[in-house]
């Protein structure tokens, strides 16, 4: 069975391949990129 963190690193995966296709890139990478350090730093 695929664990809950799997599938939320998964689902944010996917939404963030959609935020490259139709938003500024760098942008998107920084945030993303702070959003992942948030929730890494935070368990």
């Amino acid at each position: 069975m695929m664990s809950l963190w799997d599938a939320l690193r998964m689902n944010m995966m996917i939404s963030y391949q959609e935020l490259v296709r139709t938003f500024p890139s760098t942008y998107e990478l920084y945030q993303f990129a702070y959003m992942l350090k948030s929730l890494t730093d935070s368990t």
